[in-house]
């Protein structure tokens, strides 16, 4: 199995998430087993990729996978779903509706936004009208998660579940010392495979995930870290053998003009200064940018690899080419700091060259 290891799938996405939307098209038509694999916990998770034409067997989450929600049959959900108290009295609305009890308020519903009447999240209320509790539904129709909340409306812990009701996880918070957020310190992973585990970071319970997985599927499964900030770190740290390898959606130094000889941005120090032994080769999108690396690295042992960051369907290389009177004119426009202007007319640049290249290649 090959995975495009990333952070989330949402509603609005980067060049990242879209470059691999084209990406699993192209392994799916030339039936090549690939799946986008996210870190990040979303309840919402699947209706978004659905806006994308991505079912749940495109993706593989981290949360579902402890969850054992990877592939769910989807339900309904409503009001009736949470068998209210009879003496609770419920304010239908198409976004948020109102649960009292008399005159106070006891919860609101929130309804998932295009889907009329499904629940989306619950929360509830204090006598003094504090928020306590916030309770998630899963878009495939199952109660997700519940965080809990501390007086000043501060997320302290939470808990996800499985389908079956079940706790699969715990997450713990501590107040930061500016008093105004919280931040994670504590997962458990509960009963996982007749076990509890504790971690201290997403970090962690990731570079764990990544080897679950490669484990569940028999080893040496390939793995491409596309989001470098959250990717690259747990790739490395992988112990189970698997073929890792990085991709460079940015470029790799701070100085655009400088590939070569300035420093190294922050999401590459780890992986190009201290662990080019752990990965089996660089993705690039362009010749110039494998050309720096290269020289850079002063290695001809790590495998540089040049792959265009999109895709040409079989439809728009059989149309052929328009004239040049029917072509769509471009405007680009940019205003801030000069160097980084350039920079990204550069990679524009370079990135149209390359898909030209792709498609004529192809």
């Amino acid at each position: 199995m090959i995975y495009f290891v990333n952070e989330y799938v949402m509603a609005l996405n980067s060049g990242v998430e879209h470059a691999e939307f084209k990406r699993l098209a192209v392994f799916k038509h030339a039936k090549t087993s690939a799946k986008i694999l996210t870190r990040d916990y979303n309840y919402s998770l699947h209706r978004m990729a659905a806006g994308f034409d991505l079912d749940q067997d495109d993706l593989l989450n981290m949360y579902d996978f402890f969850q054992d929600a990877t592939m769910v049959s989807p339900k309904k959900t409503s009001t009736k779903t949470l068998h209210l108290p009879f003496q609770y009295q419920v304010s239908p609305d198409a976004n948020v509706s109102r649960v009292m009890q008399g005159g106070r308020l006891v919860m609101k519903i929130h309804h998932t936004p295009g889907r009329v009447g499904e629940l989306g999240f619950t929360e509830f209320f204090d006598t003094y009208g504090n928020i306590t509790n916030r309770v998630f539904y899963d878009d495939r129709g199952f109660k997700s998660g519940e965080a809990f909340l501390n007086q000043a409306g501060q997320v302290f812990a939470e808990v996800l579940y499985k389908p079956n009701g079940q706790r699969a996880l715990e997450r713990f918070y501590e107040v930061t010392e500016d008093g105004k957020g919280t931040v994670l310190f504590n997962i458990r992973v509960v009963n996982y495979q007749g076990r509890d585990y504790y971690f201290n970071s997403e970090d962690e319970l990731f570079t764990f995930f990544l080897d679950e997985v490669n484990r569940k599927d028999g080893l040496n499964d390939v793995f491409i870290a596309d989001r470098p900030s959250i990717a690259n770190s747990p790739l490395i740290k992988m112990t189970t053998p698997a073929k890792k390898y990085i991709w460079f959606p940015i470029a790799h130094a701070t100085d655009p003009f400088d590939q070569v000889e300035s420093p190294l941005d922050g999401n590459y120090v780890e992986v190009l200064s201290n662990h080019l032994n752990r990965i089996d080769g660089l993705i690039t999108m362009t010749q110039a940018q494998a050309r720096d690396l290269r020289t850079r690295l002063h290695s001809n042992s790590i495998q540089i690899h040049v792959i265009p960051g999109a895709a040409v369907s079989d439809e728009q290389l059989a149309a052929g080419q328009l004239p040049a009177v029917n072509k769509k004119k471009i405007r680009l426009s940019m205003s801030g700091d000069w160097k980084r202007t350039s920079a990204l007319m550069i990679s524009f640049v370079l990135s149209s060259w390359s898909c030209v290249k792709y498609r004529t290649l192809s």
